[in-house]
């Protein structure tokens, strides 16, 4: 028993190996066609690099880690205890360490997962509940991405085809985001969803109640509360690419940073790259052509994966293992060995 466990688990650390190497990979070959393409000089980059300012990249990094770990701790915790789930703030921010370094692991940006099995494993929450935690937090960050893209789409003036008349742009930009309130505030929609699930099978319609579950029992309040807090939250990558730019010494109009940044931003989430490294910078220097040197664009692109992604998850490096750890333990086991969450 113990020898097919311990087999089970090179295994599943193989395969975890082989999807890191795959990710890197991709992303390698990704850049390398990108810096072979735009005939990127070395000597280029390096001087643009040396040239940037370091007082306004260290601010940066230390100011964009510490809104991903905190503010997104708080984000999660708030959604958590809606769904009147006992955790503390520390908890959250705990499992909002620990987390991060093993989202490289988990393919298809598949993070969430983690999430849903410590809750349920540990914090004996129904699978479809934490599903449905899971799920509306992912939700709010992909709503706030696509807000300030249409937004930046609808007011940039080449945003779209000439025959398009500019009095057909906002409207036809806040399309989506009005299909995404319908989504969050139409509880028929919800319940006809649960109807046809049970139709399929009961236990189907049990977990689909819990994934909706953020969506049918928070009231209006707490929805606009929590739409207005992914706005907010999804500005931060934004930001950077503003102050990245500044970094290097260029001035950027804010509208293309909604519009172009946010569009880099959606593009990086293609599967199987390592936290979108590849396609981000692909995505910023064909969408920023022009307004910067390629060799500018290509360093705004690689910092951006860092600072927003890369730095914050080596922060959560102390913090893997205790994750781990307790993803094993029930309530039960940590009220046996005397352990505070």
């Amino acid at each position: 028993m113990s020898e097919n466990l311990a087999r089970n688990r090179r295994r599943s650390l193989k395969r975890h190996l082989l999807t890191l190497l795959g990710s890197l990979f991709l992303s390698a070959a990704v850049l390398a066609a990108l810096w072979h393409h735009s005939q990127i000089r070395f000597d280029m980059f390096v001087a643009k690099w040396t040239e940037a300012d370091k007082s306004i990249l260290g601010a940066l990094i230390v100011l964009s880690a510490a809104f991903h770990i905190f503010v997104g701790a708080h984000k999660l915790w708030c959604i958590l205890r809606s769904l009147s789930l006992k955790i503390a703030y520390v908890e959250a921010l705990r499992i909002r360490l620990g987390v991060g370094p093993l989202r490289v692991l988990v393919p298809l940006d598949g993070g969430e997962l983690l999430n849903v099995a410590y809750f349920w494993r540990h914090k004996r929450m129904p699978v479809g509940r934490a599903a449905g935690a899971a799920a509306f937090d992912r939700g709010l960050n992909v709503m706030g991405s696509f807000f300030w893209l249409f937004l930046g789409l609808s007011i940039l003036p080449d945003a779209w085809p000439s025959q398009w008349s500019p009095a057909w742009r906002l409207p036809a930009a806040l399309l989506a985001v009005a299909a995404y309130f319908i989504g969050l505030f139409c509880l028929p929609l919800h319940e006809l969803a649960i109807s046809v699930a049970g139709k399929l099978h009961p236990k189907l319609a049990r977990f689909l109640a819990g994934v909706l579950a953020p969506f049918r029992e928070f009231d209006w309040r707490k929805k606009l509360f929590f739409s207005a807090y992914a706005l907010f939250f999804q500005v931060r990558p934004l930001a950077v690419y503003w102050f990245l730019f500044k970094a290097y010494g260029v001035t950027m109009e804010g509208v293309k940073i909604l519009a172009y940044g946010s569009l880099a931003g959606i593009g990086a989430h293609l599967p199987g790259f390592l936290v979108g490294l590849g396609p981000r910078e692909a995505f910023t220097v064909a969408l920023f052509r022009g307004q910067a040197p390629d060799e500018v664009l290509l360093g705004v692109g690689i910092l951006l994966t860092f600072t927003v992604h890369i730095i914050p998850m080596l922060l959560g490096l102390p913090w893997m293992m205790w994750f781990l750890r307790r993803l094993r333990q029930t309530e039960e086991d940590k009220a046996l060995h005397g352990e505070i969450g």
